[in-house]
This record gives structure tokens, sequence and C-alpha cells, in this order.
């Protein structure tokens, strides 16, 4: 017998702040910084790319694709699950409701 897991759900919400170099954007995480309800580091974050490379890794992996051909759902949540969990990780310091 098979039992339901709650899904893996994210600790807060998350402001992406995107730009060009020299555009602004970090000013305006700077800025953000200064609300007591944002947790803001200030300045670029190596956060996407890491996600982008796991994705990457993810994507090509041929063992894990074949578990998707299998069973898609459970394949599915269990990448989805995997990626909160590292989100909920990374800004497990931050006190703060809403992290950018």
């Amino acid at each position: 017998m098979t039992s339901k897991k709650t899904p893996v759900m994210l600790d807060k919400r998350h402001v992406f702040v995107t730009g060009l170099p020299r555009s602004g954007s970090t000013l305006l995480c700077q800025l953000l910084s200064h609300h007591p309800d944002l947790y803001s580091i200030g300045h670029s974050s190596p956060l996407s790319h890491t996600l982008g490379a796991m994705r990457a890794q993810w994507s090509k992996d041929s063992f894990l694709l074949s578990q998707l051909d299998v069973d898609f759902d459970r394949a599915y949540n269990q990448l989805l699950n995997g990626y909160r969990g590292f989100l909920n990780g990374w800004f497990a310091e931050a006190q703060e409701p809403i992290v950018v």
C-alpha cells in the first residue's frame, strides 16, 4: 500500500531581479534590502546559474529520463520537490517572508 506524501513547499516567496550589466539591477537589490519584510543580499547571486546547471545536468541524465518514461508524475514530483528543497536550503538563513 502506498501513501500520498505532502509535497515540499517553498518556505518563502521569491522575487527574481534580472538585468543587463550597468542597468541598475544591483542598485534595485540594494534598495530592496532596506525593506523590513524582504531579504536581499544586495548583489548578484549564483542561484540562477546553479539552478540552470542542475536542470541541464538532469535533462541529459538517461536514468532520470527513463524514470520519467516509467512513472512521469512520481519522477516529476521528485524533481519539483528537489528544486523546492534546494531553494529552501539556499535561503535557510533568511528570517524575512520574501527573498530577492
